[in-house]
């Protein structure tokens, strides 16, 4: 296997250096830094605090400990302590920009087969994660039954899954639902761009505005009840338009004032699938849902709407093409078993654990800029072997520290290969993994 073919071997602090963002210009323009410091700089600073991802616990004096290595000269945590505020905050967030801009075009990846027709795909979700109680007037979470109430962060993500890179960000209250942030992604948006996304962010308005731009397009689950017509305007009754165990796809205006010309697909489910769908429904603690006799029925199908034309993508593809959207879940639980997003420290300071996450997440783009380049040489006896993100993110955590140490001994990179190769792929097994699935979509 080439050498070139593994750019993991690089360490991630030679990539914290390789940063395009200049720290000292932009700690002045934001006012963090007004005059020259004797020892701390805020690129140190910054830097130091994303090599501390993998601690699974963060600490001041972890941090000067680090900070003092790397300057070879003590620095107190006081005197980190000290300068923690929303300047640096705003830094971190700067340098996360930054660090999103830069590798936003790194990887030149084209899509193929049934994603030829685009330039991006992209999928967007979120994640909570649980902060002190003492932050909970900044970012106010949900009550459980005894009415007691939690302070949570939510996370919003916005990933390519075709070149493997994220486009942005954002950091909001658990309050600010998927539902509430649903607009956001219009600003993102370019020709050429194909969104999937789940039901959370289903809105009619936000998909006409997509459905307006010029090639520009939506695949999303449909939602009960929103109205669905003819291309005569006649409404439609869906159930009446389903025969079992048989496939519907059919072009529709939908929604009662919006008419977003689209096509609904119906795809029968397996009926172990929907008794279960049922019996969760009927069972739910939401004293709001009341499932109808109709809404019941429908838990038969998996039901879509988009604006992608059946020349493009044929409905025994939507359902395979949709599935794909689990790669956000399955980045999340890396990010949460990991590279311990959900690990921040239990104080009072807002801006202090916004920090970490933002240090958390500009490792974790340098983590996925190294294994959008992982490519295994497909003319030898690998061929067949496709990388596991859980296992390759788990080696690369688990072993952090030895890994830069690695990296030192140029002569050795082989060797690292093989123990990805040894470690970090799928196993063997009858069920297709998702680099497989992906793969066929796009071959």
């Amino acid at each position: 296997m080439k050498n070139k073919n593994l750019l993991a071997v690089q360490s991630m602090q030679q990539k914290l250096n390789d940063i395009e963002f200049n720290f000292d210009q932009a700690a002045r323009q934001i006012g963090f830094m007004q005059r020259m410091p004797k020892k701390i700089f805020p690129e140190q600073l910054c830097k130091m605090l994303c090599l501390l991802t993998f601690q699974t616990k963060i600490s001041f004096v972890s941090w000067a400990t680090m900070l003092s290595l790397n300057l070879g000269k003590i620095v107190s945590s006081q005197a980190i302590n000290k300068r923690i505020n929303s300047k640096f905050s705003g830094l971190m967030k700067m340098a996360l920009a930054a660090v999103l801009q830069k590798h936003a075009n790194c990887q030149q990846l084209q899509a193929k087969g049934l994603f030829s027709k685009f330039n991006r795909v992209i999928l967007q979700d979120s994640t909570v994660i649980k902060v002190s109680k003492h932050l909970l007037k900044f970012f106010p979470g949900g009550a459980n039954h005894t009415n007691k109430k939690s302070a949570n962060i939510r996370i919003q993500a916005v990933f390519d899954i075709i070149k493997q890179n994220f486009l942005t960000f954002d950091l909001s209250p658990y309050t600010k639902n998927d539902q509430a942030a649903s607009p956001d992604i219009l600003k993102y948006l370019k020709e050429g761009d194909v969104i999937i996304r789940d039901l959370g962010y289903f809105a009619l308005h936000v998909l006409k505005k997509i459905a307006d731009m010029k090639n520009i397009y939506f695949l999303s689950k449909y939602r009960f009840k929103t109205g669905i017509y003819s291309m005569t305007g006649e409404n439609i009754k869906l159930l009446g338009k389903l025969n079992k165990g048989r496939c519907l796809d059919i072009p529709i205006l939908l929604g009662k004032k919006e008419k977003i010309h689209a096509r609904l697909i119906a795809i029968p489910v397996p009926e172990e699938v929907a008794n279960k769908r049922r019996m969760k429904l009927k069972n739910s603690s939401d004293n709001r849902l009341n499932p109808s006799k109709e809404q019941l029925s429908l838990l038969d199908w998996e039901i879509f709407v988009t604006n992608v034309s059946d020349s493009v993508w044929k409905a025994k593809n939507i359902g395979t093409i949709y599935g794909l959207r689990w790669r956000i879940e399955i980045i999340f639980k890396t990010w949460k078993s990991h590279f311990k997003m959900g690990n921040v420290p239990n104080c009072d300071s807002k801006y202090y654990v916004e920090a970490i996450i933002y240090a958390r997440l500009i490792v974790i783009i340098l983590f996925y800029a190294v294994f959008a380049t992982i490519h295994l040489h497909k003319g030898d006896k690998n061929k067949n072997k496709q990388l596991s993100l859980l296992k390759l993110s788990n080696f690369v955590t688990a072993n952090f520290w030895f890994l830069l140490a690695f990296d030192r001994y140029g002569g050795k990179k082989k060797l690292f290969e093989e123990l990805i190769l040894k470690f970090c792929v799928y196993d063997q097994r009858k069920r297709r993994n998702y680099e497989q699935i992906f793969h066929k979509l796009v071959a």
